[in-house]
């Protein structure tokens, strides 16, 4: 199945992608280039992941919706810049519910020219952390699961 609206919402987010890096200078270089999809991938593979955390609370809760709101409400909050939260914030969305490396963290490579930390490359490292703790919630919820009974 092709999800129409998805396509059209690529399609938004890349002209708007290209305009902004236009407006703002942002000179792409050979890293930058490269970069760009590896950082994708782990931001998306990251979303994923807790998204499909959060869905497997139906395993074990029979109205789950609310988890999957909540993770759901901190993509939201990714929107902002992690500057905004002051340090205990910033700790506990950078390691505990790592929305700063859905965008705020990974655009920072494209943002600024100095030498960035570690936080701007771990993106795609948090990402497959996250996917491996996922599949393995979702394998041992689906051994526990009954079915409907029909």
């Amino acid at each position: 199945m092709v999800d129409l609206k998805g396509i059209g919402l690529f399609v938004c987010g890349a002209a708007a992608f290209v305009w902004s890096s236009v407006r703002l200078g942002i000179v792409w270089t050979p890293m930058r280039l490269l970069a760009l999809p590896v950082l994708l991938a782990g931001s998306s593979l990251l979303i994923a992941s807790l998204l499909l955390i959060a869905a497997c609370g139906c395993f074990w809760v029979k109205d789950s919706y609310s988890i999957l709101a909540f993770i759901n409400s901190f993509r939201d909050q990714s929107r902002y810049p992690m500057d905004i939260y002051n340090t205990a914030f910033k700790a506990i969305f950078t390691f505990i519910l790592p929305m700063g490396f859905f965008a705020f963290y990974p655009a920072r490579v494209f943002m600024e020219d100095s030498a960035l930390g570690w936080t701007a490359w771990a993106s795609p490292v948090f990402g497959a952390f996250f996917f491996f703790i996922a599949v393995r919630i979702w394998e041992k919820g689906t051994k526990i699961w009954g079915g409907t009974g029909s």
